[in-house]
């Protein structure tokens, strides 16, 4: 779908919706709500998220400005099984099920614009299956880096959150960014990743451009996180 056509059925839908506004950290839904309405973002930004029985996140999408989520509400399924957060201050525009299900058999292109947005999520969630699976953490940690900065730098993210992006503790996201520091690859402020050199960043996100990159960048995680993951 074209950027003018996305952008004119984005327009046409919200102007049907509601205006909710959500404080950072406060929560729009958890796992067992009903799944009665659908949500774009408007302004900030959005966390869904896993919470295992012990407390540890892994965050399964980060929503921005334009993104569509609340697909419950397109299913049978009547209850939530993530949890959505503001991660900061937010505005996101809200819209029943009921009216939701109106408009889309009225209008071919909203369906088309919902179903490219849910075929984009299924594409991620695939994506990143794949590299939970085959990819070192230095792999993605680079990888997250590129597609998160916004003119080179990444602002807004503590190696808490970039911890629970990527399934992994925030022990391991510091000392891996610390040793990307060391290379001359990035400089690290608070909520601040500057990236110094993305041709040698881009390098470890594909895996070190074919050199052993499992043996280069190996990372001792710490015996706290190990404990941790003997928990979990």
């Amino acid at each position: 779908m074209q950027n003018g056509t996305r952008n004119g059925v984005h327009a046409a839908l919200t102007r049907h919706m509601a205006e909710r506004r959500y404080l950072r950290e406060e929560i729009l839904y958890m796992p067992g709500d009903p799944g009665r309405t659908l949500f774009v973002v408007k302004t900030g930004r959005i966390q869904q998220y896993h919470l295992s029985p012990e407390g540890r996140k892994l965050v399964v999408a980060v929503l921005h400005p334009g993104d569509l989520f609340g697909i419950t509400s397109f299913t049978r399924e009547s209850r939530h099984h993530l949890f959505a957060e503001a991660l900061e201050d937010s505005v996101v525009w809200t819209l029943h099920r009921r009216a939701v299900e109106e408009r889309l058999l009225q209008d071919p292109a909203l369906m088309c614009f919902v179903i490219d947005q849910l075929a984009r999520r299924l594409i991620q969630a695939q994506r990143t299956l794949h590299e939970l699976a085959f990819d070192s953490i230095p792999v993605r940690l680079a990888r997250c880096l590129l597609e998160t900065a916004r003119g080179g730098i990444v602002s807004g993210y503590s190696h808490q959150e970039l911890g629970e992006l990527l399934g992994t503790y925030r022990e391991t996201v510091t000392l891996i960014l610390n040793r990307f520091k060391s290379e001359g690859l990035i400089d690290i402020g608070r909520r601040r990743i500057v990236i110094l050199d993305p041709v040698g960043l881009a390098r470890i996100a594909d895996g070190g451009n074919g050199a052993d990159e499992g043996t280069a960048w190996r990372v001792k995680v710490p015996a706290q996180a190990a404990r941790l993951a003997a928990v979990a």
